[in-house]
């Protein structure tokens, strides 16, 4: 799939992610082009844990696991935002692209969307 940008709706996110950024550019001296794959530690030197495209998702899932007793995988979470969107009612006054553009936030289609939701019933 390759890198994606994603726009980010939320105003409090938006400005979480800002903050991390500016934090990884002063503790490594550049931009960093990968933002959620760092080791830090209070007595080390800030380490970019890995950069193959599974690093986020495994500790996605190490932690998932610690938090809520249950492996969850990056798919796990898309899948149950996929739900929750077309559940909630205005969903069902979008428009076609509406719904496309609703998915594509999550990096799939509308089209995948519903076979997420028909797969639940």
């Amino acid at each position: 799939m390759g890198a994606q940008v994603v726009d980010v709706d939320s105003p409090d996110l938006e400005r979480m992610i800002r903050y991390w950024i500016d934090l990884l550019t002063r503790l490594t001296g550049s931009a960093p082009t990968q933002l959620f794959i760092w080791r830090l530690a209070a007595d080390k030197n800030v380490i970019l844990s890995s950069t193959n495209r599974d690093s986020f998702s495994k500790a996605l899932s190490r932690a998932s696991e610690g938090i809520l007793s249950k492996l969850q995988t990056v798919n796990s979470f898309r899948h149950a935002h996929a739900i929750a969107l077309q559940r909630d009612s205005p969903y069902g006054d979008m428009t076609v692209g509406e719904r496309d553009r609703a998915h594509g936030k999550l990096l799939h289609s509308h089209r995948t969307g519903l076979i997420y939701n028909w797969q639940v019933r």
